[in-house]
């Protein structure tokens, strides 16, 4: 990869890998935002092109995000966070996606941040948190068999928050298991106080993940003594 985009770049820019699968490139002397751009396309085109390992072909996409100076900031710390903050744009729309630095991202990424950091506080002391439970019914749909368990926070400033808001921002900032198993503790709880129902709890993939999954999920089953068929 390295070798690919040396050959790309003009004599006096900058090639640098930065992380496990991250380069960041300084492109000098820039005359217009079609020479970025020009550069971008000829990255992607290259990078579609197969790799060659253990006799294997060995096909990757590329996200690109792109912030320039002194457009977006000046100092080289501030460039490459405001890049990095494209990168990710670019990450969340599709593989093999270009994407410019725009200020509307930045202070998007600040609330989620803001908010993060809220929720991690929120989870030492789940005041606001609170479960709200949906209704399943059987097929006739007169029945009610069950619940979903929906997870809600009122938020100081964003007022109540969407469950898929709130496991969107666990995720990001690696709150999913707190979130997860505290869920599940708060519904295994309300579950004995309905003993004919069950109560359906959603698990992010991020749960699967983990190596003692299964030792967790018993564990809070037996501190809480449900039974495992109702949930």
């Amino acid at each position: 990869m390295a070798t690919r985009l040396s050959t790309l770049v003009r004599e006096g820019c900058l090639v640098a890998r930065t992380g496990g699968d991250e380069f960041m490139i300084l492109q000098r002397d820039v005359k217009a935002r079609q020479d970025v751009r020009a550069l971008g396309l000829h990255i992607i085109d290259a990078v579609k092109q197969p790799f060659h390992l253990g006799g294997h072909d060995i096909f990757i996409g590329v996200s690109i995000g792109v912030a320039l100076a002194p457009t977006d900031a000046i100092e080289k710390e501030d460039l490459k966070r405001k890049a990095g903050i494209a990168l990710y744009a670019a990450k969340s729309r599709c593989r093999d996606g270009f994407q410019w630095f725009e200020q509307s991202q930045d202070e998007s990424l600040r609330a989620r941040e803001a908010i993060a950091r809220d929720l991690r506080a929120e989870l030492r002391l789940p005041e606001a948190l609170s479960l709200h439970f949906l209704p399943q019914v059987d097929i006739t749909g007169e029945r009610i068999v069950g619940f979903e368990a929906q997870l809600r926070w009122q938020h100081p400033q964003h007022r109540y928050l969407s469950s898929s808001q709130l496991l969107l921002t666990a995720e990001e900032s690696g709150l999913s298991i707190a979130l997860g198993e505290w869920m599940l503790t708060q519904s295994c709880r309300i579950a004995q106080q309905w003993p004919d129902r069950f109560i359906a709890v959603s698990i992010t993939p991020v749960h699967f993940y983990s190596p003692d999954f299964v030792e967790r999920v018993l564990a809070i089953l037996q501190v809480q003594q449900c039974d495992p068929s109702r949930i």
